[in-house]
């Protein structure tokens, strides 16, 4: 009896990639010796589309799709380029490459941390986060040689040469799957630190400036062990990099215990990998200099974790308002917030309190996390958490509760 592997990547249903790909079949060009090129510029629209179409929730983060789907279509184009052949071909070069070696890799980069941080090395995730004076020798002539070939364009909008350097030492099975572990992983370090260090409001400040207080630095480059650079001459960069300056701490030891408390918490728990989503995608948002930017991210952060998989319009204000005393206050600062973000999202109107509503979602968003993480022992997962955020408030519609569930004991003879 033959088992089948089970698929690591699937298309999304609705989606009818054979169209596209019968559109490929038109401009496809297979020599006799078997290679393959295709006619014209609406390959590249069509790959971008295809990848698109596949659905990657199952995928590991070691894997490339953008190179895997070209190489998979461009395989299936000697066979026969129909869905079943291009999702088969898309599947076997994803196990053989999960098949590869894990290699150590190492990610430069800065963060305008205190430059007098208590802390030099620890780990998040799969990572190790090093902070140093210099960046070791042989990494730094490689980065030094990459960065001598960046555009104007990345190289612009001021210097992050005060910013504290940073080595993140991870490992992974491809050179895109380590900067993506390594840079999520900085971030979960880096949004919990902004948890606690961004301002709770700004009276009087520049609406263009992010709110996060430790942003990355503007360039990040990837090395192998050896130093040499992982992908030949590519280097990532902040295209909204906006300089900050460094942060500065009022109780660093209390914030050093804050920090490992929240990182052990998420390594805990059940649903880690949503929790750190969200961690990330809070510090993302916030990164951004456009506010109207921010508050659509942000909003979309607490849709992600206060109502996963859900389409329920309303769900946010009334699960977060159930954390306070003042529920119907904070329903309606809520409820104004998403009728700004559905105005922005559907009509592209934008407003100039835009960062105050950024700050104010910052403070429901810390709410709202801080209750995941001190009731770990209480829910087992983030969704039976939230359900019992959909709990009546008042005292006479808990007592009914209670009562009917007492009758329900009654009834199936448990009391």
């Amino acid at each position: 009896m033959t088992i089948m592997a089970k698929p690591i990547y699937t298309w999304k249903k609705n989606l009818k990639p054979q169209v596209l790909l019968d559109k490929l079949s038109q401009i496809v060009q297979v020599t006799a010796d078997g290679k393959v090129s295709f006619v014209g510029w609406d390959y590249h629209e069509i790959i971008v589309a295809l990848e698109n179409m596949v659905e990657i929730k199952n995928a590991s983060r070691d894997l490339y799709l953008p190179s895997l789907i070209s190489k998979a279509v461009t395989q299936s184009a000697k066979e026969n380029l129909d869905n079943n052949t291009v999702l088969e071909n898309l599947n076997r070069l994803a196990r053989d490459h999960l098949a590869t070696k894990i290699k150590n890799y190492r990610v430069l980069t800065s963060l305008s941390l205190p430059l007098s941080y208590p802390q030099k090395k620890f780990k998040v995730g799969n990572s190790q986060i090093h902070i140093v004076t210099d960046f070791p020798k042989k990494y730094q002539e490689q980065r030094n040689d990459l960065l001598s070939q960046s555009d104007e364009t990345s190289k612009g909008n001021g210097s992050d040469s005060h910013y504290a350097k940073v080595v993140v030492y991870c490992k992974s099975k491809s050179p895109y799957g380590a900067i993506k572990q390594a840079l999520e992983d900085l971030d979960l370090w880096r949004g919990i630190l902004c948890i606690f260090t961004n301002p709770q409001m700004e009276m009087i400040g520049d609406s263009y400036k992010p709110v996060n207080t430790i942003r990355l630095g503007k360039f990040h480059t990837l090395h192998e062990e050896n130093g040499n650079a992982a992908l030949n001459k590519l280097y990532w960069f902040e295209p909204n990099f906006v300089p900050a300056n460094n942060a500065k701490l009022k109780n660093p030891e209390l914030l050093l215990k804050n920090t490992h408390f929240f990182i052990n918490t998420i390594t805990e728990h059940k649903d880690k990998s949503l929790l750190t989503e969200g961690v990330v995608r809070y510090v993302r948002s916030l990164d951004e200099k456009d506010q109207n930017t921010a508050v659509v991210k942000l909003w979309a952060t607490l849709e992600t974790l206060a109502t996963r998989g859900e389409s329920n319009c309303d769900a946010i204000s009334r699960r977060i308002s159930f954390l306070f005393e003042e529920y119907n206050y904070h329903a309606q600062i809520l409820e104004h917030i998403r009728e700004y973000r559905n105005s922005n999202v559907h009509s592209g109107l934008e407003n100039q309190n835009a960062k105050s509503f950024a700050f104010q979602l910052q403070f429901y968003f810390y709410r709202l996390f801080l209750f995941y993480v001190q009731s770990i022992k209480d829910f087992k997962s983030i969704d039976e958490a939230n359900k019992f955020l959909d709990s009546p408030k008042e005292k006479n519609k808990i007592k009914e509760e209670i009562e009917k569930l007492k009758l329900a004991l009654k009834m199936h003879g448990k009391e």
